[in-house]
């Protein structure tokens, strides 16, 4: 069971993390469904962030994933919470 909540924390944390940059890089939320809603940027970083603790929530203190965690979710907070950017 160990080996199964593995593969699923590392395999969320690489799609985390390739959304989350793919977002930042090419300024277009990946996801079709929220793209209209979240801002590109903080979308990604947020969501890279989030990546990056769940990537590390087995081997780091729950102190440093605690707060890698709610700084991405206060990314993409942040990301809902402003307007998108117009296209001028």
């Amino acid at each position: 069971m160990s080996l199964l909540f593995l593969v699923l924390t590392v395999t969320l944390s690489l799609v985390m993390v390739a959304l989350g940059g793919a977002a930042i890089t090419t300024g277009r939320v990946p996801v079709r469904s929220i793209r209209r809603h979240a801002h590109p940027q903080l979308w990604g970083a947020g969501a890279l962030i989030l990546g990056i603790a769940v990537g590390t929530v087995r081997i780091a203190p729950p102190s440093i994933f605690m707060v890698l965690f709610l700084c991405g979710l206060g990314l993409l907070g942040f990301a809902y919470g402003i307007n998108r950017p117009s296209g001028k």
